[in-house]
C-alpha cells in the first residue's frame, strides 16, 4: 500500500508538473534564421519553459494563416520578432527580441498577476474575432458564409460588454464595409429590392455609429459617409 502511495504521488507530483509548464511562443517572419532566434532565446528563458517559434507570414492567403494571424492578435504581437508569454489562462505578454533581456522577462511575468490582465486579453481577443471576421469577409463567395459573418459583427458590435468607441469602430470599420461589398455585388447598374434593402441597411449602422457619441472621431467620420452616401443616392435617381 505504501508504494502504491509513493506511486501515485510521484504521478500526481509529475501531471502538475506537466499542467503549469511554461510553453511560450516566439513569432518571427518566415524568412528568419529559426535556429539562431532560439539560440539568441532559449538562454533568457527561466528553467523548465519549452519555446515554440511560429513563422507568421505577412499576409493571410488561406483559412491556417488567417487562424495564425489572429491568435498573434490575440497575443498581444505587434511587430516581429515577438516573444509572448502564457500561462494556464493564456498569453499575458508580448515582448519583441530588441534589447531583450532575462530581467526584462522577470519584469513581464509580472504582468501574470495584473490587475487588468483580464480585461486586456478580452480587449485584444475582440481585436482577433474583428480581424478574422473582417478577412473572411472579404474572401467569402457564398451569400450564407457572408450572412453568418454579419450576423456575428453584428453580436459583437451589440454587445453589452463591449464600449461605445468600440461598438463604433465595429459598425463603421467592420460591418458597414461588409454590408456595402454585399451591396456592390447585387447592384448592376439598376436598384432592386435586394440592393435598396441593402444599402438602407448600411446606412443605418452609419447612423447608429454617428448617434452614439456623435462628437467622437468615429461618430464625426460616419456623419461624414452618411453624408456621401445621401448625395450618391441623389445622384443616382435622377439617371434612373
Amino acid at each position: 500500500m505504501k508504494n502504491l502511495l509513493r506511486r501515485l504521488a510521484v504521478g500526481l507530483m509529475g501531471l502538475t508538473c506537466c499542467a503549469y509548464a511554461a510553453e511560450w511562443e516566439l513569432y518571427h517572419a518566415p524568412g528568419d534564421d529559426a535556429a539562431e532566434l532560439r539560440r539568441q532565446v532559449q538562454p533568457l528563458l527561466p528553467a523548465g519553459t519549452t519555446l515554440q517559434l511560429v513563422a507568421l507570414p505577412a499576409d493571410a492567403p488561406d483559412t491556417a494563416a488567417l487562424h495564425l494571424h489572429a491568435r498573434a492578435i490575440s497575443a498581444g504581437v505587434s511587430q516581429l520578432p515577438c516573444l509572448v508569454l502564457r500561462d494556464a489562462q493564456g498569453a499575458y505578454a508580448a515582448l519583441t527580441l530588441r534589447r531583450l533581456t532575462a530581467e526584462g522577462i522577470t519584469h513581464a511575468q509580472a504582468q501574470a498577476g495584473a490587475p487588468g490582465r483580464a480585461e486586456h486579453a478580452r480587449h485584444r481577443s475582440l481585436l482577433a474575432k474583428l480581424y478574422y471576421l473582417h478577412h473572411s469577409m472579404q474572401r467569402s463567395a457564398s451569400p450564407a458564409e457572408q450572412a453568418r459573418l454579419i450576423e456575428n459583427m453584428y453580436k459583437l458590435m451589440q454587445h453589452p460588454e463591449v464600449a461605445a468607441e468600440m461598438q463604433q469602430f465595429i459598425g463603421l470599420h467592420c460591418l458597414y464595409p461588409a454590408l456595402m461589398q454585399q451591396y456592390s455585388a447585387g447592384y448592376t447598374g439598376a436598384h432592386t429590392p435586394a440592393t435598396e434593402a441593402k444599402l438602407l441597411e448600411a446606412i443605418r449602422v452609419l447612423e447608429q455609429v454617428r448617434d452614439a457619441v456623435p462628437g467622437s472621431v468615429y461618430g464625426r467620420r460616419a456623419h461624414a459617409e452618411r453624408e456621401k452616401l445621401r448625395a450618391a443616392r441623389l445622384k443616382s435617381r435622377r439617371y434612373e
